[in-house]
C-alpha cells in the first residue's frame, strides 16, 4: 500500500511490527500538538514516571522509575534500583547527569 512498516524478529522467529509510516514530508509544526501532550498530559507516560533513555552504539540504556535496563547486542539486562543514592549513581554513570 502507501505505507511502510518496520518489523523486528522475535525470539520465537515471528515478526512483530515496530513502526508504520509513510514518506509524506512533515514539518515540525505537525508534531507540536503531540509534543505538548507528552510534556503536559497526566495521561502521558512522560509525566507519570521518570524516564531517561539513550541509544548506544550497540543497544540502549534506560532508567525508568526504579528499573535500569541495559540492552547490548540484543541482550537485555534489567535490574531494580533500590535507593535514591543508587538511582543518582546510575544517572551519573550512564547519562552523565548529576543531581
Amino acid at each position: 500500500g502507501d505505507s511502510l512498516r518496520m518489523e523486528r524478529a522475535e525470539r520465537d522467529g515471528a515478526w512483530k511490527r515496530q513502526y508504520s509510516f509513510t514518506l509524506t514530508p512533515r514539518s515540525l509544526d505537525d508534531f507540536a500538538a503531540m509534543c505538548h501532550y507528552h510534556q503536559t498530559s497526566p495521561e502521558s507516560p512522560f509525566t507519570r514516571k521518570s524516564v531517561c533513555s539513550q541509544a548506544t552504539t550497540d543497544g540502549r540504556i534506560t532508567l525508568a522509575d526504579r528499573r535500569l535496563i541495559i540492552t547490548r547486542q540484543g541482550i537485555r539486562e534489567e535490574r531494580f534500583v533500590e535507593s535514591d543514592e543508587e538511582q543518582s549513581a546510575a544517572l551519573k554513570e550512564y547519562f552523565q547527569i548529576a543531581l
